[in-house]
């Protein structure tokens, strides 16, 4: 199976953050989901979880990643590994564009408010 760009989800999660999904139950997967998030200079998803686990590449700019409540700095090259229920969320604090390609183990994966 092969996903286009065109054949991809496009999603605005929030103001300056798009995300294409490309892999999930709709597109034919069967247990995996497979996609990439862009976030403009300045802005930052909301923490929230998952009830699965959630693994990101960064692919360009340079971000910061909250995990359980600590900030760690990262950069283009870098894997960050969520375990399944743990509060997160990405920041780019830079002047230039912050991109992810994420997965998870599963389809049709949730995302809830941290705290709930």
């Amino acid at each position: 199976m092969i996903v286009t760009v065109e054949k991809a989800l496009h999603q605005e999660m929030g103001p300056g953050i798009k995300r294409l999904h490309y892999l999930d139950k709709e597109t034919g997967a069967g247990c995996v989901s497979l996609g990439t998030m862009t976030l403009e200079p300045h802005t930052s998803l909301a923490e929230h979880t998952h009830l699965v686990e959630d693994a990101m590449l960064v692919l360009e700019g340079e971000g910061i990643f909250l995990l359980d409540g600590v900030e760690y700095p990262v950069a283009k090259g870098m894997a960050l590994l969520v375990p399944a229920g743990a509060p997160h969320s990405i920041r780019n604090n830079g002047d230039k564009p912050f991109s992810v390609v994420y997965t998870y183990p599963a389809v049709g994966v949730e995302r809830f408010p941290a705290g709930d």
